[in-house]
């Protein structure tokens, strides 16, 4: 497991296939597009519902954004201390499928 409990790892492998998705968007077959976007669009609620609810629970802070990521550049550039270097961490980890995400 690269993170230490489910939900963030579940949301970790649904952005691991979107982001998949998103580098080969101009290739994918029909069969690929049929279930790659509503997969898509599935994954944005999961990151929506991850951010309003465990992530609250889990950095002990309200959300004042809707995405998760909005939120860990929000911890990145706001905050100090345990929610930065959480932020910092997860972040180096998105970034290698995405250069830039956050």
């Amino acid at each position: 497991m690269t993170f230490n409990d489910y939900p963030s790892e579940f949301l970790f492998i649904l952005y691991k296939r979107v982001m998949w998705l998103r580098a080969r968007r101009e290739s994918l077959t029909v069969f690929e597009k049929l279930w790659g976007y509503p997969f898509v669009w599935f994954s944005f609620l999961m990151d929506v519902l991850y951010n309003i609810f465990y992530a609250t629970f889990k950095y002990k802070d309200l959300p004042r954004e809707f995405l998760f990521t909005s939120r860990l550049k929000r911890y990145k550039s706001d905050f100090g201390g345990w929610r930065n270097d959480e932020a910092v961490r997860i972040c180096e980890i998105l970034n290698k499928y995405d250069e830039g995400h956050c």
